[in-house]
């Protein structure tokens, strides 16, 4: 059996108050070493090491929406939950996004400095914005005018997304995956940065250390210091007629162009 997948039939077992759960849900059942070792990280680094630091961030962060942790009784072992797609896998959802974290903070020089650290963090975020972007372009939105009866998953959603390029088809919003994984990111990256001051502030001196402002990642507004606020950071549309609506776009940008759903990047708090 593969990591990225559960027996068939082991999707369904003890998930039968999933779907009554709205909130986001944690890690409460994934051993912290088994967690470790997923993410290829070796337990004995030092806790206040910056790939110790993201582990840590990483393993108190919420699951994806729509997520939940389960216990395959047979291995004795945690596995995750999709309560909307059916989809059960044995590593994190977020495993690759955690991954492409621990490996960039890895090439942060320990010795140079805050502003210097702060423009890696921001390339990065650069870079995964633009992939969910150009992610997002293969998507299109269409209306269902059937009813909630076309997707009794969603109870009034009349709209199912379509990706041109894969074939597949899905109920749930690409958005909102998309934007989680932005969002956690920029909070998982943010604590990196805070711990690098901290560190070369220690090494500096040994003068009690007193906490400096980092600036914010790329993509918080003013005042939003944790990157969990109700702000989206891609927005799309269906179109009323019922056609697909291809012009997903970035928060507080303007498309390229009609149709064309690859915005430019803005740091702006503007509301879509």
């Amino acid at each position: 059996m593969g990591d990225g997948e559960v027996a068939e039939g082991q999707a369904g077992s003890g998930v039968e108050n999933a779907s009554a759960q709205e909130a986001l849900s944690y890690l409460t059942l994934t051993k912290w070493d088994d967690f470790l070792r997923d993410l290829s990280v070796d337990s004995r680094a030092e806790e206040g090491s910056l790939v110790m630091v993201a582990a840590r961030s990483m393993w108190s962060s919420a699951l994806p929406p729509n997520w939940s942790e389960q216990i395959d009784e047979e291995h004795s072992r945690a596995y995750f939950f999709n309560r909307v797609s059916g989809e059960s896998v044995w590593v994190h959802p977020q495993s690759d996004v955690f991954r492409e974290l621990i490996e960039e903070v890895r090439r942060w020089p320990p010795d140079e400095s805050v502003d210097h650290i702060v423009r890696l963090r921001d390339e990065h975020l650069r870079r995964a914005h633009q992939a969910a972007v150009d992610a997002l372009a293969q998507w299109s939105a269409y209306d269902v005018p059937q009813g909630p009866e076309e997707a009794p998953e969603f109870g009034e959603c009349t709209r199912f997304f379509f990706n041109a390029t894969t074939n597949e088809s899905r109920w749930s919003d690409p958005r909102e995956s998309l934007e989680f994984a932005l969002a956690h990111s920029s909070d998982i990256l943010a604590s990196c940065v805070d711990a690098h001051s901290q560190n070369l502030a220690r090494m500096a001196s040994s003068e009690p250390f007193e906490r400096t402002s980092v600036p914010r990642p790329l993509f918080l507004r003013a005042g939003d210091e944790t990157g969990r606020s109700g702000a989206s950071y891609l927005t799309a549309r269906s179109c009323p007629d019922g056609s697909p609506r291809t012009d997903f776009g970035v928060l507080g940008a303007t498309p390229q162009g009609e149709g064309d759903m690859r915005a430019v990047l803005s740091s702006s708090g503007g509301s879509a």
